[in-house]
């Protein structure tokens, strides 16, 4: 891996068991951080609910909403960002890997805690994608039936 990346890297081993995602595609929403940070200000003082810790492959500002966990009311709709089309699978169900550190992010259950009591532990949705493509900053994201 070195080599190919040009740069020393290391593999070692974090934990005794692994942590794995449920699908290679995982959306959040702008307004989902917004309001677990502002739930966060009241009961996890000084947690930050820093995008990083969510580890999703998309972050999307959904223009004009309201609703402060928007993508948790589309699982099994239909879902396009410029020109590629997806299923929106579930909500995403988090787990300790949020609360571990990640470079500068402290180790912090309180993310966890929070996050159980505001959305049951819900934070983004899982994606399969239904065409080939690429999507790119600023793509358009429509939602169907």
């Amino acid at each position: 891996l070195s080599a190919f990346f040009r740069h020393p890297l290391t593999l070692r081993r974090t934990v005794e068991r692994g942590f794995f995602d449920d699908a290679p595609l995982h959306l959040l929403t702008c307004q989902t951080l917004e309001r677990l940070s502002q739930l966060a200000s009241r009961s996890a003082a000084g947690s930050q609910f820093d995008r990083r810790r969510f580890r999703a492959n998309l972050i999307v500002e959904v223009a004009g909403e309201t609703v402060h966990w928007p993508e948790q009311r589309w699982s099994f709709r239909s879902l396009t960002i410029g020109d590629l089309d997806f299923t929106v699978r579930s909500g995403t169900e988090r787990c300790a890997m949020v609360t571990m550190p990640f470079a500068d992010l402290p180790a912090d259950p309180r993310v966890l805690k929070s996050t159980m009591q505001s959305t049951r532990g819900i934070v983004g949705v899982y994606l399969s994608a239904n065409t080939d493509g690429q999507i790119k900053v600023g793509d358009d994201l429509s939602i169907g039936t």
